[in-house]
């Protein structure tokens, strides 16, 4: 007997939160009226009378659901998101959910979904989510407007991580296609060494160069502050004198 409540094609539902349904369902027929009580999160909520038509989110994941998915789920029109995931269901996605127009996000993914998807949700223009995996289905998946925004921002990534390989792969390429060159041709890999050797003497001569400079700067700074440091004594020295020469004149 199928746990995904029999009577779903009749109820009719009010906007509800509280979902996913983690630990009962009880759904029971009272005269005209459906009296929907969810056990979610710990918590009873109750729904009475004809509010399904302002269901705008439902989450039955992970709950061990069994038996095929009802077709009343596409009367639902104000629904935006949808999620069924991690259960046990069989059977084919309904060709009614190509009726929710309103529909964001739709995981049917890890059941035992078999059949073809439905080609009529391509006219789904606010769907953005839609995963499937996990599951016997056949057929592609619809490009949707929404999908495609997403698919082309991740294939982004996806483009720049092949072009890090491609860079790589060339760049390992091109040294081992010159150490081969140089290995087959001795004339190639002398020229070559004579120009490792060339290019490390020039720089050995700057390095030494740039040490002389650095030497040479360092004794001008020291030979001109010994300099001014002579200057100042002299000048301490003839101020001192002339102080002396005043007070034997005063004397």
């Amino acid at each position: 007997m199928s746990t995904i409540m029999p009577y779903m094609d009749e109820v009719k539902l009010e906007r509800a939160y509280h979902m996913p349904l983690r630990e009962r369902t009880n759904l029971r027929l009272i005269g005209l009226e459906i009296i929907a009580a969810f056990t979610t999160k710990r918590n009873l909520y109750s729904y009475k009378g004809s509010i399904l038509d302002y269901m705008s989110g439902i989450d039955l994941s992970y709950n061990k659901l069994y038996g095929e998915i009802p077709t009343g789920l596409g009367k639902l029109s104000e629904l935006h998101a949808l999620n069924l995931s991690h259960n046990n269901i069989i059977g084919t996605i309904p060709e009614t959910f190509s009726n929710l127009s309103q529909l964001e996000s739709l995981d049917l993914s890890y059941n035992n979904l078999s059949g073809k998807i439905p080609t009529g949700l391509v006219e789904l223009k606010f769907l953005g989510v839609f995963t499937v995996a996990h599951n016997n289905l056949t057929g592609s998946k619809p490009v949707l407007p929404s999908v495609f925004d997403d698919e082309s921002e991740e294939s982004g990534f996806m483009d720049m991580e092949f072009f890090y390989i491609r860079f790589t792969l060339s760049y390992v390429s091109v040294v081992l296609c010159i150490a081969i060159v140089l290995y087959i041709n001795p004339h190639w890999r002398s020229a070559w060494f004579h120009l490792i050797e060339v290019y490390i003497i020039n720089l050995f001569f700057r390095l030494a160069l740039r040490s002389k400079e650095a030497d040479y700067a360092a004794k001008s700074a020291v030979l001109a502050a010994d300099c001014a440091l002579e200057n100042s004594q002299s000048a301490a020295a003839m101020a001192a004198s002339n102080n002396s020469n005043l007070l034997l004149f005063d004397g």
